[in-house]
C-alpha cells in the first residue's frame, strides 16, 4: 500500500515510516497539513491511506481531511490526536477509519491497515 504520513513532529513520521516500510509499504511524508493536501492530491490515484496528525502549524489534519473530502477523495485516513479533542461526532461524514490518541503502539497502527486491507 501507498501510504501517506502527515505528522509535523519529525521523531513520529520516521518512527512510523521506518516501521510501515518494514512492513513493505511505500511511504510518503508531509510536514504539515498543507503539504499533506498537495501530496495527496498528486498522489491520489495510489494513495490508499494517510495517517494524520489533528494538530498542526499551517494547518490542522482536521482542515485538510475536510479539504479532502469537499474535493471528493475518499483515501481512508487514520486520525492521530494528543488530545481528546476530537471526537467520533466530530468526524461523522468523513469516512475516518479510526481515531488513535498519542502515545499510541505501532501494532495499533498496523491493526487497523489490516483491517483496511481485508475490506
Amino acid at each position: 500500500m501507498k501510504i501517506l504520513i502527515v505528522d509535523d513532529e519529525e521523531q513520529i513520521r520516521s518512527m512510523v515510516g521506518e516501521f510501515l516500510e518494514n512492513e513493505g509499504h511505500q511511504i510518503l511524508l508531509a510536514v504539515n497539513g498543507r503539504e499533506g493536501l498537495e501530496t495527496a492530491r498528486r498522489e491520489a490515484d495510489g494513495l490508499s491511506l494517510i495517517i494524520l496528525d489533528n494538530k498542526m502549524p499551517v494547518m490542522s489534519g482536521f482542515e485538510m481531511l475536510q479539504k479532502l473530502r469537499k474535493e471528493g477523495n475518499r483515501v481512508a485516513v487514520i486520525i492521530v490526536t494528543g488530545h481528546s479533542e476530537m471526537d467520533e461526532e466530530t468526524l461523522i461524514g468523513q469516512e475516518v477509519l479510526g481515531i488513535i490518541e498519542k502515545p499510541f503502539s505501532l501494532e495499533t497502527i498496523k491493526n487497523l491497515i489490516d483491517e483496511k486491507k481485508s475490506q
